[in-house]
Formats: C-alpha cells, structure tokens, sequence
C-alpha cells in the first residue's frame, strides 16, 4: 500500500516540488553571495 503511494502522481508532483525548490535555494545563494563578494 505504501509503495502504491509514493508511486502517485501527488507524490511525484510533491517530490518535483522539493527538488524545484533544492535548485532554487541554491540559485538563491549563489546570486547573494555573488552580490555580497562584489559589494566588499
């Protein structure tokens, strides 16, 4: 039963979600550090 869910589509959108979000984040910090080292 468990496997059948994490197989749903839900899921998959929610895993989606969360690695959009990892590469975001990622972006994110790499922007303002960019912006913080040009700043000094």
């Amino acid at each position: 039963a468990l496997l059948s869910e994490l197989e749903s589509p839900r899921v998959c959108d929610i895993r989606l979600f969360v690695f959009d979000n990892a590469n975001l984040n990622e972006q994110i910090t790499r922007t303002l550090n960019e912006i913080n080292s040009e700043s000094r």
